[in-house]
């Protein structure tokens, strides 16, 4: 009785797994779909990594080579993405978007779509290290392949 108490107030506890390239992965279900939530290391640094799912199944193959992809070179990952995060960037600080990227800007992390389609809606985040936008996370979306859209939290 007191399992099913903890679990209608609680609900249950949160799925996870151990991933070799993603680490420790925390399944999180919301009213628009399920995704895998990690923290995996990235050139010593932590990133977040969100990872599609349908029914809780694990990231697959292709969604790894995705992750990989992306990571493998984040100056072509920036070069993607600053289309739309150089506009919103140019709104803080008022001047242009620095050809070294990295003076102003370090990879935070990333969404891995459905099968690591790069045609299906995903997204790249890049937090601001320096300028009046110092402690913001750009965020770039991604869909068909192209950049949509970009966006700003504090």
């Amino acid at each position: 009785m007191k399992a099913f108490l903890t679990r209608l107030l609680f609900g249950s506890p949160a799925r996870t797994i151990e991933h070799p390239i993603f680490g420790k992965a925390t399944l999180v279900e919301t009213k628009s779909g399920a995704y895998w939530e990690a923290e995996p290391e990235l050139d010593g640094e932590t990133i977040g990594v969100g990872i599609d799912t349908v029914s809780g199944e694990e990231p697959t193959t292709e969604q790894v080579r995705f992750y990989r992809e992306i990571t493998r070179d984040l100056t072509a990952a920036f070069a993607r993405a600053a289309p739309a995060i150089a506009t919103r960037y140019e709104e803080w600080e008022r001047k242009p978007l620095p050809t070294d990227w990295r003076t102003v800007f370090k990879f935070a992390g990333l969404s891995v779509p459905m099968n690591g389609d790069d045609k299906r809606k995903w997204d790249i985040a890049f937090d601001c290290v320096a300028g009046r936008a110092n402690g913001h996370m750009f965020t770039c979306y991604f869909e068909n392949g192209s950049p949509v859209g970009a966006s700003v939290d504090g």
